[in-house]
């Protein structure tokens, strides 16, 4: 069956996301469909595209009117949609729900094109706050058009434990990954001594790692016989949230033991996690109204051999041996009780991985498959 893995974003190498997308474009091949990858890019011109594979099939242009037009023009996509009778479009939503994008989706389902549409994390709405005019604008005109766009979807995919999401049926699947692209990790020899944690992430409020930061902070507040250091990986160096937690550590004194290391990616950051002890998931998901989730990545951290801490509820990881699990709310992490768990966790990295071997995308694409199978 001919197919379209549909995202309106960048792929990019150093993006955790784009990793991801690239995995489940991978796993939906192995699970028997002649899918391409459809994506935002440049030309060599600098020009904003929007390409299929390697085929470019819109040109938008640069500055303004670009940006205005990617939003707003999908009538060569359709027509390549049409033309190469793609019979499924699995789409990432991005909260880009406006009438330009109802009328393609009401387009593709009149030619019969089945249309699963992925919703990254579900409820979405606190995600956003303290808007400029031109994000209210934008977030207001997803608010009123999403449901409009939902009813040309034959199914929602979600990550949530939701059976039904604007009334229609779900696909509940996990996050995974691509066993083939993560390393397991060299383990460090224990030092009793010292204790290192590593959070490799994007940086946006919901990560909470200003709460380990106040742990911290306590922590140190009285001599400590194992010295806890703070590895961050991950944020752009001018974004308001690094800007703030490099401003916490400042005012608390804490430059000797939380590091900003940047983006990082390959052998740079394979042997970053080769050097630290436990890693650091998210901590703030119920700053966003969410209980429930599947990070994609505690599966990195687990599919690395890692050891991790983290304060939603999972329900693939929440009673494994090597997961901490904090409370979900502003308190403080408690470092001592950190560093007791990691003192007495004894698993080996290749039983950490070994545990998530049913959580590759190989695996949770199927889920996909199947649906469509059972629709077509």
């Amino acid at each position: 069956m001919k197919a379209l893995f549909m995202t309106f974003q960048y792929i990019l190498p150093c993006d955790g996301i784009s990793k991801k997308i690239v995995a489940q474009n991978k796993a939906l091949k192995c699970n028997g469909l002649d899918v391409e990858l459809a994506c935002f890019d440049r030309d060599e011109s600098g020009r904003l595209i929007y390409k299929i594979d390697d085929r470019t099939i819109e040109t938008y242009g640069k500055g303004i009117a670009a940006k205005i037009k990617k939003r707003c023009l999908f009538g060569k996509l359709a027509k390549y949609i049409s033309d190469n009778d793609i019979r499924f479009v699995y789409v990432r939503y991005i909260h880009f729900a406006n009438p330009f994008f109802v009328d393609l989706f009401r387009r593709l389902r009149k030619n019969g094109t089945v249309i699963f549409l992925e919703l990254p994390t579900y409820p979405y709405d606190s995600e956003y706050k303290n808007l400029s005019l031109r994000s209210f604008v934008s977030v207001y005109t997803e608010r009123l058009c999403r449901r409009w766009l939902a009813k040309y979807v034959d199914r929602i995919v979600t990550f949530s434990s939701h059976d039904q999401i604007w009334n229609h049926p779900t696909v509940r699947i996990s996050n995974g990954v691509d066993m083939d692209e993560i390393p397991v990790r060299s383990a460090p020899p224990k030092n009793p001594a010292a204790l290192n944690l590593l959070g490799v992430a994007g940086l946006m409020f919901w990560h909470g790692f200003d709460r380990l930061i106040e742990g911290l902070r306590e922590y140190y507040r009285t001599l400590q016989p194992v010295k806890v250091v703070f590895n961050i990986v991950g944020g752009k160096p001018d974004s308001e949230i690094v800007r703030e937690l490099k401003d916490k550590v400042r005012r608390y004194g804490l430059q000797e033991f939380v590091i900003f290391h940047g983006e990082m990616s390959g052998s740079a950051l394979d042997d970053l996690f080769d050097r630290n002890d436990v890693a650091v998931g998210c901590l703030g998901c119920h700053r966003k109204n969410i209980v429930h989730v599947k990070a994609l990545k505690n599966i990195e951290y687990a599919a690395r051999g890692i050891p991790f801490i983290y304060s939603e509820s999972n329900e693939d990881f929440d009673f494994k041996e090597y997961v901490l699990k904090i409370p979900a709310n502003e308190s403080p992490v408690d470092i001592a009780f950190l560093v007791a768990f990691s003192k007495n966790m004894n698993m080996f990295p290749e039983e950490i991985r070994t545990s998530v071997n049913r959580l590759t995308w190989n695996e949770q694409m199927s889920k996909v498959v199947k649906v469509l199978n059972q629709i077509i």
